[in-house]
């Protein structure tokens, strides 16, 4: 687990923060503990580039403590040589989280999709923009948000402790963001053959089926909550099991074929 706060700190004390200087006060009155105790974390590049995500999608409301973890995660990632591809300037020299989703965002989200026929940008709209941001890395290609498939697979693995002692809801958004990081490439879903290594009983259809059902666990607006809120927790609990065997399914498709 790489520590966030700690990371910042360290660097700040180097005098390497730059631009982010400024968040060198909030950040240290944290003493790098979240409210509900625990550290601000992350297991790797993936899953801060999902993290960001994560924070970014469109709500009501966004507090001084997500405020403080995405400073983090956008310092995290400028400073290993990312940039994201829509958005070439702002890890260099970020704005506060909510500026950057009702704003930059929305405006950008607007002049792709447009608006709805009451002259709004829709949340769909800006989750679909920041669902489909590309990073890249310095000197490099456009880098996926699951460059090994080892790293991505250890995330829900049962055997991970961390994975265990999570809310099923988070477990949940765990795994879809797991079997999107597998099956997405160059912006676009892949199609695998499901079938032939499931005796029939895992179809492209199923998956697909499968993640609109949960995608209401990788969003944080009103309408994804209400969502959430209509599963049971029999269902959720059926959703974590059979989502976990997609992911084995996926990863081992995609494993043997690293291998052909």
């Amino acid at each position: 687990m790489i520590d966030l706060w700690t990371y910042f700190i360290n660097n700040a004390f180097n005098k390497k923060l730059g631009a982010y200087e400024k968040y060198f006060d909030i950040v240290n009155n944290t003493g790098g503990v979240k409210l509900n105790g625990t550290k601000f974390e992350i297991y790797d590049d993936e899953d801060a580039i999902q993290s960001f995500k994560a924070l970014l999608q469109p709500r009501n409301d966004y507090y001084k403590q997500e405020n403080i973890e995405f400073i983090l995660i956008c310092y995290y990632l400028y400073s290993c040589g990312y940039t994201i591809v829509e958005f070439p300037n702002f890890l260099a020299r970020p704005t506060d989280l909510e500026s950057f989703s009702n704003n930059d965002i929305r405006l950008k989200a607007k002049q792709i999709y447009g608006t709805n026929e009451l002259g709004y940008v829709s949340w769909e709209s800006r989750r679909n923009l920041i669902d489909n941001l590309q990073f890249k890395k310095e000197n490099s290609s456009i880098v996926k948000a699951s460059l090994n498939l080892e790293n991505i697979f250890k995330t829900i693995s049962p055997r991970n402790a961390a994975f265990e002692n999570m809310e099923s809801d988070e477990k949940l958004q765990t795994i879809c963001n797991a079997i999107e990081n597998m099956l997405k490439v160059n912006g676009k879903f892949i199609t695998l053959d499901y079938s032939s290594y499931s005796l029939g009983y895992i179809t492209d259809e199923i998956v697909k089926n499968f993640r609109k059902r949960t995608q209401c666990f990788r969003h944080a607006d009103e309408q994804s909550i209400k969502e959430r809120e209509a599963f049971t927790d029999i269902e959720k609990d059926f959703c974590i099991n059979f989502g976990l065997t997609i992911c084995n399914l996926i990863y081992r498709i995609l494993s043997d074929t690293k291998e052909s």
